[in-house]
């Protein structure tokens, strides 16, 4: 019993580790694609570029809200 209460442990730890690393892809991305639309925006005066970038700010902005939920919980559950 003690074997898979602390494999289940691990798969969550795993999961959420996981959760973390997708959501930091995420938001790289997206900041990567908010600096090309701004670049090409401010370069060729394509004005409707900038609304993608002020809405894939937000998009970033929500992924590192869920990284500080994500990466809070698994500081107070496991004190590493």
């Amino acid at each position: 019993m003690e074997r898979s209460m602390h494999t289940h442990i691990l798969k969550k730890y795993d999961e959420d580790i996981g959760e973390i690393r997708d959501r930091v892809v995420e938001m790289g991305t997206k900041g990567a694609t908010a600096l090309e639309h701004l670049m090409r925006g401010l370069l060729g005066n394509e004005l409707d570029l900038f609304e993608s970038v002020f809405r894939l700010g937000e998009g970033v902005k929500q992924c590192e809200k869920r990284i500080d939920e994500v990466g809070l919980d698994l500081l107070l559950k496991y004190r590493p």
